[in-house]
């Protein structure tokens, strides 16, 4: 993915820097080995692809549900979150600090 230039789609996307990759590989390690150590829950493994912005997006989908984390390019923004039942009876959204606990998130997930 950081392999990608810019204008990788042909439409002028901009390319992945290996500091967004990296924020975004960490946030899926971190999340899941907390998850898994403390807890025994595991989110089991995510999609993760590149957005034309220059974000990465991680997506999850376990028992029905899907989640996606969007890792911004400005490291300094805070990381977006959708997230779905499948049913369309319950959706969550909202922003979230990548470094802080969030396991509330993957509970919501793995319900």
């Amino acid at each position: 993915m950081v392999e990608l230039p810019d204008n990788w789609d042909g439409e002028a996307a901009t390319a992945i820097s290996e500091t967004t990759w990296q924020r975004a590989a960490d946030f899926v390690l971190r999340s899941s080995a907390e998850l898994c150590n403390r807890f025994q829950v595991s989110p089991g493994v995510p999609d993760l692809a590149p957005v034309p912005d220059g974000s990465v997006d991680i997506d999850w989908r376990l028992n029905g549900h899907e989640l996606i984390v969007n890792v911004p390019k400005d490291q300094s923004a805070p990381a977006a979150y959708y997230g779905d039942d499948g049913a369309g009876s319950r959706s969550i959204k909202g922003k979230l600090d990548l470094n802080a606990p969030n396991q509330w998130l993957f509970f919501w997930l793995t319900e």
